[in-house]
Order: structure tokens, then C-alpha cells, then sequence
């Protein structure tokens, strides 16, 4: 099972994309006075960002909270430092490296980016993106277990620096933490990986299956681990152990 690393690897192709859109404020070299005004409106780059990000459908960003990221990620450089560096909306959303755009970054743009991340929803973009990933029925009490289950800070933290920095090194600490938050909420959501379980059983799930099944789940969390982290012979154990014990209790 390889769903967790792919859909991991999936989310970070668009967030160093936007992380290539995301360029930054350039205050650093015209500093604003007290009296300096905002006059261009950010509007068009919020909604060119969220059409870049609603056009992942694998993602699970509605409208809602790419519009939040999209805002975010436009306070962070300002829409007037933008049209001064004359990078266009479209270039925005769509810029492949962040070094396309000549606009300088604030010292500070991560943590700006980070507190702006706080406000959207990243864990349920993610949560939801993972169980669509799955192809299974996964009951909503479940999904929003994995959602609460996730490290809000921690994914934050890592969508600031991937949307910063277009580095491989940042890609890969960015895929890694989204794993390592979703394979830790998953453990704790075992009616998540009894669904993804029952999806291929070979007859008729009954009550007594489900139970069985979720048994066993909760009894083997490191191989849990190991099989959502891409461990192919542990997800052939895993299996082969919930054939073994829960079998009988099929319909048929």
C-alpha cells in the first residue's frame, strides 16, 4: 500500500509550484512609511492562486481554504511589490521556480507565511486529499479523526518553507513531514485503515468482519505503520493476517 508516499509526493509538485508563486514583499528595499498606502488590488493574484490550487483536485483544497492559503501567500509579498516587480497574476499562480520572479523576500516571510497558514485548514485539505487517495467509503467521523489527528503546526511549518523556498532538500522535508503527520494520524484512526481493509474483501463484509478486522488493525500498529508507509511485505502480512483470522466472519 503506497497511497501515504504518493499522495505525499503529489502535494509537494504544487506547493513548491505556488511556493514559485509565492515571491515576497519588497520592503526590504523600498521600506513602507507610516503614510504609504496599499494601491494595487491583491484580488487578482488571490484568485489566480486559488485556481492553481483548486485545479489539483487530488489535493482537497476547496474553495474555501484556498482562498485562505491564496491570501496568505499574497500578504506575505504584497500585491503593490508585485506590480512594482510587474509580475502579473498569471505569472504568479503559474511562475515553475521562485527565482522566475525578481521580487525580493522579506527576512521574516516565513514567519509571516506561518501565522497567515494558521488561520486555513491545511490538516483537512490533506486529511481529505488522503482519503480520497485511499478509493474507499471512509465514514465522516473517521475522516475528521484523521483531520484532528494531524499536526496543524507541524504541516504549517513545512508549507511555509516549501512555499519559500524551490530547493530539493525543501521538497523533501516537506513530503516527509506530511507523511510522518499522516501515517501518525492514521495509527491513531484505525476505522481509516479497516476501511481501506474491507475494500478488498473477497466476499460480503458483515458486523463480525468489520470487528474482526478493526482487531486486528489495532493490535498491529507498527505494521499498520510500516504498510501505509510503503512497506509492501508488511502490508502482504497485514493482509494475509486479517485473511487468516477474520475469513469466516464473511458473508457470503
Amino acid at each position: 500500500m503506497t497511497h501515504l508516499r504518493q499522495l505525499a509526493a503529489l502535494a509537494v509538485a504544487p506547493l513548491v509550484l505556488l511556493a514559485a508563486c509565492t515571491p515576497d514583499d519588497d520592503d526590504s528595499a523600498d521600506p513602507p512609511t507610516k503614510t504609504t498606502k496599499t494601491t494595487t488590488d491583491p484580488q487578482p493574484y488571490i484568485d489566480a492562486t486559488v485556481s492553481s490550487l483548486t485545479a489539483e483536485e487530488d489535493l482537497g483544497f476547496d474553495e474555501e481554504n484556498a482562498t485562505c492559503i491564496a491570501t496568505a501567500l499574497v500578504d506575505v509579498i504584497g500585491a503593490d511589490a508585485l506590480a512594482r516587480a510587474k509580475v502579473t497574476p498569471a505569472e504568479f499562480a503559474a511562475a515553475d521556480t521562485f527565482d522566475v520572479l525578481a521580487v525580493d523576500v522579506p527576512a521574516d516571510a516565513t514567519e509571516q507565511l506561518r501565522k497567515g497558514l494558521d488561520a486555513c485548514d491545511a490538516a483537512g485539505a490533506f486529511s481529505s486529499a488522503f482519503v480520497a487517495a485511499l478509493g474507499v467509503d471512509v465514514a465522516p467521523e473517521d475522516t475528521a479523526c484523521l483531520t484532528d489527528g494531524l499536526d496543524q503546526g507541524a504541516l504549517n511549518d513545512a508549507l511555509a518553507e516549501g512555499f519559500l523556498n524551490s530547493t530539493a532538500e525543501s521538497g523533501q522535508r516537506l513530503e516527509d513531514t506530511i507523511e510522518e503527520a499522516l501515517l501518525d494520524a492514521v495509527l491513531g484512526c484505525p476505522g481509516v485503515v479497516t476501511a481501506a481493509f474491507l475494500a478488498q474483501a473477497p466476499g460480503t463484509v458483515t458486523p463480525e468482519t468489520e470487528a474482526c478486522v478493526s482487531q486486528v488493525i489495532e493490535a498491529n500498529t507498527e505494521r499498520v505503520r510500516a504498510a501505509f508507509g510503503g512497506d509492501s511485505a508488511a502490508a502482504d502480512a497485514l493482509g494475509a493476517e486479517i485473511g487468516t483470522s477474520c475469513a469466516a466472519t464473511l458473508g457470503g
